[in-house]
């Protein structure tokens, strides 16, 4: 469930990367917006996920595999900006 988060993470920060890029031609803000993003949607589905789990509740352990979705942030972050610079912008004064 939580790399299915995770690639749904990627492909929607990936759009709005593109879409932010087009408009703007600014990578550095089209970066932190596909961070903001990343952090929002990951940020609660963790959020939502860790107070679902009643395993941590009644016992005091819960499901460890949970922390994938805060450690992807950083990473699909680096993934989107890496894959910016193969990014054609075509020119609007044809």
């Amino acid at each position: 469930m939580y790399y299915i988060l995770i690639l749904i993470s990627f492909i929607i920060s990936m759009a709005a990367v593109r879409l932010i890029y087009k408009k703007t031609k600014k990578k550095i803000s089209s970066i932190f917006f596909a961070l903001l993003m990343n952090v929002l949607f990951l940020g609660a589905a963790f959020t939502i996920s860790y107070q679902m789990d009643m395993e941590k509740w009644n016992i005091g352990t819960g499901n460890w595999k949970i922390i994938y979705l805060l450690i992807a942030i950083p990473i699909i972050t680096w993934l989107n900006a890496f894959l910016l610079q193969f990014m054609k912008v075509e020119d609007a004064t044809r």
